[in-house]
């Protein structure tokens, strides 16, 4: 009897701890007069997740809901875009807490700003949100929201270390990105972790030139896409193929099991 309590209490300890990391987040979508229809059909829409589980799945999940394209749909958690890459545990989420999604497409006046406004994150901190001028140096206006004693301090935006000839626009940073900021003197973190080898692959078309693209291993394939379609301004659809099989713009390179040299096909619909 004492065991079989023993390993009931046991069992009972750990569904209770399982059930602790699922939360439940809100999702709402906000945006112009054209997309009200959406919000007011929609509403808010919950969500259970594990507090470990990359967010991409809640927006994937989300957009295929509602019918939205993720490709063009942008979330945000207290004023900072979400990277689908993100856990609700790292953002220290609770459950109610509220995800905002909406209608973004670079180009549609609000790149053409002079100004953008990020969110710098340290590990362990609060978020710092900071408004800079798109064409000027990125790493000078960052250190000035940062005090002198700041020892080795680096800015990292998707996965690459800033330089001093970065600016926002050449990043196409929008408002809402997020710059990660490390102190390497304090910490055992070898840059080698955060700044991940790029690769080369070719778009290859009959009707048109070949590309070749460098992108890294974590990026998105959506960003090859993008690009490609607007070296070309294809307005239809396009399909990119690899061996048969058709990418998904929302996996990652490596998702996609590509290397350096692969070519995919688009078929412009």
């Amino acid at each position: 009897m004492g065991a079989t309590s023993a390993e009931s209490g046991a069992s009972f300890r750990a569904k209770e701890e399982e059930e602790s990391k699922i939360i439940t987040l809100r999702v709402k979508w906000v945006d112009d007069d054209e997309d009200k229809e959406k919000e007011g059909k929609f509403g808010v829409i919950h969500f259970k997740i594990e507090n470990d589980i990359a967010l991409r799945w809640l927006m994937i999940r989300y957009c295929d809901k509602i019918g939205a394209d993720f490709h063009t749909t942008r979330f945000e958690f207290k004023g900072a875009k979400l990277r689908d890459t993100d856990t609700p545990l790292q953002l220290s989420m609770l459950s109610s807490d509220l995800i905002y999604a909406y209608h973004f497409l670079c180009g549609n006046g609000r790149c053409a700003e002079h100004y953008v406004t990020l969110c710098i994150r340290v590990p362990k901190e609060r978020d710092t949100f900071i408004r800079v001028r798109r064409a000027a140096p990125l790493l000078p206006q960052l250190m000035c929201s940062f005090s002198d004693d700041v020892g080795s301090l680096c800015f990292v935006y998707d996965w690459c270390r800033l330089t001093e000839k970065d600016t926002a626009d050449n990043h196409e940073l929008e408002d809402g990105d997020i710059i990660d900021a490390f102190d390497f003197d304090e910490s055992s973190s070898s840059l080698s972790i955060v700044e991940p080898s790029f690769i080369s692959l070719k778009v290859v078309n009959p009707n048109h030139r070949d590309y070749v693209f460098n992108i890294r291993q974590t990026s998105l394939l959506s960003k090859v896409f993008d690009r490609y379609c607007k070296i070309l301004s294809v307005q239809n659809e396009a399909a990119f193929m690899f061996k048969g099989r058709r990418l998904m713009g929302s996996k990652t390179v490596e998702e996609e099991r590509l290397k350096g040299g692969d070519e995919i096909e688009v078929i412009i619909e």
